[in-house]
């Protein structure tokens, strides 16, 4: 990529790569780095998205589908193996997304015991169970609080969950544990997973109407072994990162 700087005054033409790091613009080449302040930007090769790093093509039809589809209130489902971190393209879909301005709320089902997990997500209303609290609880998918929830590991829910969760989603309302009555709700589900549902479907592990409703948009994200042209992107983008934390100066990778 080429790019036109000043330096004392005068224009010089550079060859390398810009990438927006958090707050900066890092600019990638044997020695030289060049940032001005930055987050969310679009370049000519697509938007560029903080935390997202790279540049390869895989990677830049990523970003720009993120962008198309951020702003649509469907369902979204990631899926990808269990070492990329999904949660930074949910909340790059938040980000872009009509509901920027409301609470990010990531829920992971995997981290939750079974038994925790209805009465965290939907709430329970006084005397709902044995050691309930007197005022009741709020859960995460609240009434009328139009805010995206990002469901990481659902294919952990268990099935029970996955008919509530599903009943959320077409009827738009949820129902406390111990409640007689439903409650309205407002929400965007953006969902991830790193296992086979289709299997899991198959099984009977899986809802089949739970996934189709979740995976109206599903995004896929390349693992490293099909991005290579980024190896030397994210090898800078990491010491970059880690020397500001360290209030080192960054001198930069030999090519």
């Amino acid at each position: 990529m080429q790019h036109v700087i000043s330096i004392d005054d005068k224009k010089e033409l550079i060859i390398g790569q810009l990438h927006a790091v958090q707050d900066q613009w890092l600019f990638l080449m044997a020695f030289h780095q060049s940032h001005t302040s930055a987050d969310i930007s679009t370049q000519q090769d697509g938007p560029q998205i903080e935390q997202m790093v790279g540049e390869c093509r895989p990677m830049r039809q990523l970003k720009k589908l993120i962008s198309r589809i951020a702003p649509s209130p469907s369902s979204v489902m990631i899926a990808g193996e269990s070492r990329y971190r999904k949660e930074v393209v949910a909340r790059a879909i938040h980000k872009l997304s009509d509901r920027k301005d409301k609470p990010f709320i990531a829920i992971n089902c995997a981290a939750i015991p079974e038994q925790l997990l209805e009465s965290e997500l939907f709430g329970y209303v006084k005397g709902a169970f044995t050691g309930a609290s007197v005022n009741g609880k709020t859960g995460l998918i609240q009434a009328q609080i139009t805010v995206p929830y990002f469901l990481d590991e659902i294919g952990d829910m268990p099935l029970t969950l996955q008919a509530k969760l599903l009943r959320a989603i077409e009827s738009r309302e949820i129902q406390p544990v111990g409640a007689s009555h439903p409650v309205p709700v407002d929400i965007r589900i953006i969902s991830a997973t790193n296992q086979n549902l289709d299997q899991f479907i198959t099984e009977g592990k899986f809802r089949e109407d739970l996934y189709y409703r979740l995976n109206v948009i599903p995004l896929r994200l390349p693992p490293l072994r099909e991005r290579q042209e980024d190896i030397e992107l994210l090898i800078h983008y990491f010491l970059h990162l880690h020397t500001r934390r360290l209030e080192l100066v960054y001198p930069g990778v030999a090519a």
